[in-house]
């Protein structure tokens, strides 16, 4: 058996997968588990080489959340795809490193992190109006604040009373997060109460939709 022990992973990369929401390539993820693609060194002579029986262990925050035993197949790709169990880590960034350790025990060092950003939690928006009431002839905006950055946020996700205002377009802010519209009165109408209700059809980034619909107090 060989005294040198297995030269660290050269690196780690979240599959397409398991790399949720409105991007597959940003590690931005609301998955409980996540399969991670490990390589690592093949062809060195001194007896680091990784080789058949090896295993390789995913860790997080230097806890192990999953492993794998090396196969031929796995030295000829010069890489092996392990699943991670990250159901009970905290939202948050989460630094995913591995170890390879052969048949004496022996343990690679760590490979340098992935670090990857866990978001499991359900977006919210706040819906107000600068009115109490609407008047004719008084344009009320409305102001739509995000709890994260909305993905696919549109005038289709938003209803209200029709028949006494007509809403305008929406326009980003220089804030990500706050989306405002004038909402005009119709010709004629004198509301007391018109309420703006956003549903539930966008996401945040990492792709968790939220919980419920939001309504304006108005």
């Amino acid at each position: 058996l060989s005294d040198v022990p297995p030269a660290a992973p050269t690196g780690l990369d979240l599959l397409a997968g398991s790399d949720l929401g409105s991007s597959s390539s940003d590690n931005v993820t609301s998955a409980n588990s996540a399969t991670v693609r490990v390589a690592f060194e093949v062809l060195a002579t001194d007896g680091s080489a990784a080789i058949a029986g090896n295993t390789v262990r995913v860790l997080a925050g230097g806890v192990a959340v999953g492993g794998e035993t090396l196969r031929a197949a796995d030295i000829t790709n010069g890489y092996i795809d392990v699943v991670a169990n990250i159901a009970g880590i905290a939202d948050g960034p989460v630094a995913l490193a591995a170890t390879i350790t052969d048949s004496a025990g022996l343990e690679s060092p760590l490979s340098a992190a992935l670090s990857v950003l866990r978001d499991t939690a359900p977006p919210a928006v706040v819906v107000t109006l600068d009115q109490s009431a609407l008047q004719v002839g008084v344009a009320a905006t409305v102001t739509f604040t995000f709890s994260e950055v909305p993905v696919g946020f549109g005038a289709a996700n938003i209803t209200y009373d029709t028949a006494s205002a007509t809403l305008g377009a929406l326009s980003a802010t220089s804030n990500p997060l706050v989306y405002t519209a004038s909402l005009t009165p119709t010709t004629g109408a004198d509301d007391a109460i018109n309420v703006i209700t956003v549903g539930t059809g966008w996401t945040d980034v990492a792709g968790n939709s939220p919980s419920a619909s939001s309504s304006s107090a108005n």
